[in-house]
């Protein structure tokens, strides 16, 4: 098919028009004389992997040989004769598939039979191709319609969520639609416009469910790893002796720390934490609701001060409870979590094994034992899989409705209980979904997880200027982590949040501060098809250290199986340069006697990373000192 160009000029002048224009169409027509010599689609099937094409020589990329390339119906270009048929554009590399994608080229794709009759539909600048008469308009950010919608033929499919960019394009729907196969206006030949219709809306409100439903989820899959990967119960505190491998499977965490994670649960009266004062280490950490905010800090800059003291964490509907020398902290759902680090004073064993006594002082029980504590079991989860990663496929929603079941549901989002409904997830009944509702749960998932996938390297605002690298976003911290504005509850930017990290405290200090990246320094995503090289400049602005780590750009947590997932600045064996600067590489393998200087990434698999600074100088603020951006090291070099 001949590929149309990338249009995408002016702005709407006309912003009501724009905002009801949440539904993108490009109906295009053609000659006979324009389609000789074009490959006919005969029998087009939808989500299908159609053409197989022999290129007529052998090419080696993606790490391997082939003399073969092959489109899908949803328009995804591939190397080889193998397909994969998801049906929402994305950025590339992508984790989506471990078929070798070579190009995204457009959403969706149907032969109507009259006329050579094409439907083409998208929704985004970056990601689609199209072809039309009428030039795309761009919204101004503040006309972003709440979601964006391409139908086609029998099928719906949720694009963009809800989100405020400068560029986002709309194109206006008012084209005349050509007639159907029975020769009747479009809006006469096609019958089954109400079921689409009804398929259409249960599909973009069952994504919008998920990116709603993502933090409590996010919480769930930690509680459940709590359960059945440490075999913990309430009371039970998890612990790791060691920083942490690619086991620790959880959101962003570092490779530098010692975690302490526990669950609670106040359905049967307020819980009491105890934790100890921070002499011979620290403890640092925050107590969070099930949507993930913070509720309280622990530590220095907590409300104990580093100096200790038992929180009194308790339910709904008894927040006016109170008990002498108890830090009171009030929760809105019955279910929660603590996540600590165990901080050394020091690099020495005897600094570690400091700081792990204070992890063994630590306790949590019904407030109604107060006067004789049970004792705690502390399971040590180092070396063992504890795998708190969000699934997004069906089990999501078993997920969301389990969770939900335990918890009242915030007023704030009352209109939720309908939609809810819909999908059979309702308080006090069991969930049950037939398989239809089930694939349709799964492919809900499956786009908004890729919509996170796509839209989180976006997030933040530039560390410097003329670098990739940059600030985690604000809106998070600026509403103390409700993600409430004056526009209201702000769920695309929430579940980002909580998709890319967990256990938010509750008030930024000045402990460490973040720097991500995700592309090189010509903007293209890390990818583990190559290797790269950073440069860290001498003099970092952190008091205590720095330290960088790659994550999986599909789970955002470590790389599975990954054999070294951090480089930090504690590791004597780290080759550092006369000037003080060091010179880290990123890859499949390590470079030749730079072991120490290297951290893996998996072969095809798009990642990210984040530079961390403990005890952050001002010089980092300030822009004295700058992080150059990946390089990629050319075969060879």
């Amino acid at each position: 098919m001949r590929q149309p160009p990338n249009v995408c000029a002016g702005r709407a002048h006309d912003r009501a028009r724009e905002r009801a224009a949440t539904v993108a169409h490009v109906n295009m027509q053609f000659s006979p004389d324009e389609r000789s010599g074009w490959t006919r689609l005969d029998n087009l099937g939808d989500d299908s992997c159609y053409l197989h094409r022999p290129l007529g020589f052998t090419f080696t990329g993606f790490g391997a040989n082939t003399d073969t390339i092959s489109v899908s119906s949803n328009g995804l270009l591939f190397f080889g004769p193998e397909c994969f048929t998801h049906f929402v554009n994305g950025r590339l590399p992508t984790g989506i598939t471990n078929v070798p994608l070579l190009a995204y080229f457009w959403d969706d794709l149907q032969d109507f039979g009259a006329g050579e009759y094409i439907e083409y539909a998208t929704s985004r600048c970056r990601s689609s191709h199209r072809r039309s008469d009428r030039r795309r308009r761009c919204a101004p950010a503040a006309d972003r319609a709440d979601g964006r919608i391409a139908r086609a033929r029998g099928h719906a499919r949720l694009l963009h969520a809800p989100r405020r960019r400068r560029g986002a394009c709309a194109m206006p729907t008012n084209k005349p639609r050509p007639p159907s196969k029975s020769g009747k206006p479009a809006s006469q030949g096609r019958g089954a416009n109400a079921s689409q219709d009804a398929a259409t809306v249960a599909l973009q409100q069952a994504i919008e469910l998920v990116v709603w439903g993502t933090p409590i989820v996010g919480f769930d899959a930690m509680r459940q790893a709590f359960v059945r990967d440490a075999g913990a119960t309430y009371g039970d505190i998890v612990y790791w002796s060691r920083p942490a491998d690619w086991r620790l499977q959880i959101a962003t965490p570092n490779a530098s720390t010692y975690y302490v994670y526990l669950n609670f649960n106040t359905s049967q009266g307020p819980v009491v934490l105890d934790i100890p004062a921070a002499l011979g280490g620290g403890l640092f950490g925050s107590i969070l609701d099930a949507w993930q905010v913070p509720a309280a800090d622990i530590g220095p800059e907590g409300e104990d001060r580093g100096q200790g003291g038992s929180y009194l964490l308790l339910p709904p509907g008894a927040h006016d409870e109170e008990v002498p020398g108890t830090i009171p902290v009030r929760l809105p759902t019955y279910n929660g979590y603590a996540l600590l680090r165990a901080i050394p004073d020091g690099s020495s064993p005897a600094a570690v094994q400091r700081a792990l006594a204070l992890v063994q002082q630590l306790r949590t029980y019904p407030a109604t034992r107060m006067d004789d504590p049970p004792p705690p079991r502390f399971v040590d989860m180092t070396g063992a899989l504890f795998d708190g990663i969000t699934r997004f496929d069906d089990t999501f929603f078993d997920s969301l409705a389990h969770i939900l079941d335990e918890e009242p549901l915030p007023p704030r989002d009352a209109a939720m209980v309908e939609r809810l409904a819909a999908l059979g997830i309702v308080k006090g009944r069991p969930f049950r979904p037939d398989p239809t509702m089930r694939d349709l749960m799964t492919s809900a998932a499956r786009a908004a997880h890729a919509l996170f996938e796509s839209e989180v390297p976006d997030d933040g605002r530039p560390a410097w200027p003329g670098r990739r690298w940059r600030w985690p976003p604000a809106v998070g911290a600026e509403t103390g982590w409700t993600f409430v504005t004056d526009q209201g509850l702000d769920t695309p930017a929430r579940a980002r949040v909580y998709f890319l990290a967990c256990a938010p405290p509750r008030r930024l200090g000045k402990a460490s501060a973040y720097l991500m990246s995700f592309v090189d320094r010509d903007g293209d995503p890390l990818t583990g098809y190559k290797s790269y090289h950073l440069h860290v400049p001498a003099n970092v602005p952190a008091r205590q250290f720095w330290a960088v780590t790659v994550y999986d750009l599909t789970t955002a947590s470590f790389i599975r199986d990954s054999p070294r997932v951090e480089i930090n600045s504690y590791d004597p064996a780290i080759a550092r340069n006369p000037d003080g600067s060091v010179d880290l590489y990123f890859g499949p393998e390590p470079p030749a006697g730079l072991p120490a200087n290297w951290a893996y990434t998996a072969p095809g698999k798009p990642w990210f990373t984040l530079f961390r600074c403990y005890g952050p100088e001002p010089a980092l603020f300030d822009q004295r000192w700058q992080l150059p951006d990946f390089a990629v090291v050319e075969e060879g070099g």
